[in-house]
């Protein structure tokens, strides 16, 4: 698609609509009308309605039959209708259910709004799926692509140090080889911090705004979108720590098993191979050390000691900042609301 300015084409992104009608909805419709536009529930509810009869078997199977990439983005979008009829409390069109089932199926994951949807597989810089409108959402599209940006990061850390877990790979480095990959994985390190301030510049009632549509829905059994499930945080985790985290966090491993179903379907067969490993293995690794804590052990080298010390900093400074954004933002309206309460009454 091109557009014109000052005489000249300039090409813009072409929209993703994986599901026609109902991905125009999803994108130009839905953040308006959250955002206190003139349609009431009834129309809202009218409008679902209106789209879930533009589905027919002849439609579902060819939706179902998208590319990966396109079902994915099908499967956010029907995601994010779901979560909304929870959160205004109103039922969700039985084809649009089925076919977010189906779809949910196809994909190995479970029919509810979860982290994978808006931040890996959300097109935020080509066509994005936003809950607000206006300012708010520029703000709201801001924080999904740190969250992206961050994921990106902490796959390019973990792609760096699983070669140094390599036993054989390890014994060949060489020192200048070593400082090397030290140096690179300290520049992703300080590229994840920095992304991580840049949260704290959001403006606190954009956050409030948007931060209720991830939340999970009073009346949903299942958990709203959080990055506690993100893949690649408890992947590192576990590389640097091994099974010594529970020293740390008691209930680490148990609580990730709870909750399998939360984490990203593309590579949460990575983390919990790495639970396997370190809950259900008995015998050392011929070929891997268990964690970068384990290979310190054995090779005590400063620059190891150094790289440890700054990927537990960086974990731990990502922790402080999300409970810092929960504090401010959340608890403090919820004591806030308690205390009105109170004197209501």
């Amino acid at each position: 698609m091109y557009h014109y300015f000052g005489g000249l084409p300039i090409k813009r992104p072409e929209p993703i609509r994986p599901l026609k009608q109902i991905s125009s909805f999803v994108v130009n419709e839905l953040p308006v009308y959250l955002s206190g536009g003139q349609c009431s529930k009834e129309e809202f509810v009218s409008r679902l309605n209106e789209l879930d009869k533009t589905l027919n078997h002849e439609t579902v199977e060819k939706f179902a039959g998208l590319e990966l990439s396109e079902k994915r983005v099908a499967c956010l979008d029907l995601s994010i209708l779901y979560h909304t009829c929870q959160h205004l409390d109103v039922s969700y069109p039985i084809k649009l259910y089925l076919l977010f089932q189906k779809i949910s199926i196809l994909l190995n994951r479970i029919p509810a709004m979860i982290y994978e949807d808006n931040i890996l597989f959300n097109p935020i810089s080509e066509d994005p799926r936003l809950f607000t409108f206006g300012d708010t959402a520029s703000s709201e599209k801001d924080f999904l692509l740190i969250h992206s940006h961050i994921e990106e990061t902490l796959e390019k850390i973990i792609e760096k140090l699983m070669p140094l877990l390599k036993k054989s790979e390890f014994a060949g480095l060489k020192s200048e080889q070593l400082v090397k990959i030290y140096m690179e994985m300290e520049d992703e390190i300080k590229k994840v911090k920095s992304l991580f301030l840049e949260m704290r510049h959001l403006p606190i009632e954009h956050f409030k705004k948007f931060r209720d549509y991830y939340a999970a829905p009073v009346s949903s059994k299942h958990h709203g979108v959080s990055g506690r499930f993100s893949e690649t945080m408890n992947t590192l985790r576990i590389l640097i720590e091994g099974k010594e985290i529970l020293q740390i966090i008691p209930n680490y491993f148990n609580e990730l098993l709870e909750n399998q179903e939360y984490y990203p379907s593309i590579s949460r067969s990575r983390v919990f191979n790495l639970v396997y490993r370190n809950v259900c293995s008995q015998d050392s690794d011929e070929k891997y050390f268990a964690s970068l804590r384990e290979l310190v052990n054995h090779n005590p080298q400063t620059i190891l000691r150094s790289l440890v010390s700054s990927l537990r900093e960086t974990l731990d400074s990502i922790v402080r900042v999300h409970y810092g954004l929960t504090q401010k933002y959340i608890l403090r309206d919820m004591k806030k609301n308690q205390l009105e309460d109170v004197h209501a009454s």
